[in-house]
């Protein structure tokens, strides 16, 4: 129930401190949904869910977030930017945001994000009719330890990795 709230203040917060960036979001997240209740309320969980991250993000001092999989994270990830939160990125690691690209949004979200990578198993399905879609890098799946550097030590950055929302 803590969480539901925590969705819910976020969202009215949002709408009094900033209606015209939350009206921006709700412009973006509810075009070309499917048909159907269900699809917009979702959608609509998809807000609620980007407002708690822009304040729990502003709250930690988080500058970028790394939406990792191009579908729902990627959608609250890039709400968040479009209400007024950190810069982001994401991976789409496919089929799904392959498949239907119409469906996820796909040019949209690489058109917002900082940066988009696809995961090397997902960029060979980029031979499909998915339109422009420029994937700015691949990356493997998986890391090694043949691959990973041992002297090298990841950086203290304020960055956060955005799988999915529990709520």
């Amino acid at each position: 129930l803590t969480q539901h709230m925590a969705l819910l203040f976020s969202a009215l917060w949002m709408m009094v401190q900033r209606p015209l960036r939350i009206w921006r979001a709700l412009r973006t997240c509810l075009a070309g949904r499917p048909a159907g209740l269900r699809p917009v309320i979702v959608r609509l969980a998809y807000v609620a869910e980007a407002c708690l991250l822009v304040r729990r993000a502003r709250a930690a001092g988080v500058t970028h977030i790394h939406a990792h999989f191009g579908t729902n994270p990627a959608t609250v990830a890039r709400l968040a930017r479009l209400l007024g939160g950190p810069v982001y990125s994401f991976t789409a690691h496919g089929p799904d945001e392959f498949d239907q690209p119409l469906l996820h949004d796909l040019h949209g979200k690489v058109a917002d994000a900082a940066f988009a990578v696809g995961a090397r198993s997902a960029t060979d399905l980029l031979d499909r009719d998915v339109g422009d879609v420029h994937l700015h890098a691949a990356a493997f799946c998986g890391m090694t330890p043949s691959r990973r550097s041992s002297s090298s030590s990841p950086a203290r950055s304020s960055a956060a990795v955005l799988t999915h929302m529990v709520w």
